[in-house]
């Protein structure tokens, strides 16, 4: 059964343009989740126009031991195994810095045709 998700970067936007810290995008988010919302959506600009980067934490370790095997789980084994970046490869092959909530998850399949399907 799919949930709601609330997306909760439009809080940010008022609290931006009126200055300080009301309204609260952790009180929104706490109301959202006390009314049984699915999950909450954020989306960190660079502009820092909404949600900002210091409003959220990525759960690295969530990720990878949690996400990442139900993933697998789900895909059996059409998806042979999965790399995680922090960081994007750059010309000369080293890893250029990304924001702080983005992680790539590349999958790797056991056969190429089987990403085609």
């Amino acid at each position: 059964m799919t949930r709601l998700s609330v997306n909760v970067n439009k809080i940010a936007t008022v609290r931006n343009s009126r200055g300080g810290s009301v309204p609260s995008v952790l009180e929104a988010a706490a109301v959202v989740a006390a009314a049984g919302a699915g999950g909450l959506t954020v989306h960190p600009r660079t502009d820092r126009r909404h949600i900002t980067f210091e409003d959220v934490h990525f759960d690295f370790d969530y990720y990878v031991n949690k996400h990442m095997p139900l993933i697998m789980k789900l895909y059996g084994k059409s998806i042979a195994r999965f790399e995680l970046r922090r960081g994007q490869p750059g010309a000369d092959g080293k890893l250029l810095p990304m924001p702080p909530l983005v992680v790539r998850a590349n999958p790797r399949f056991p056969r190429a045709n089987v990403a085609q399907n």
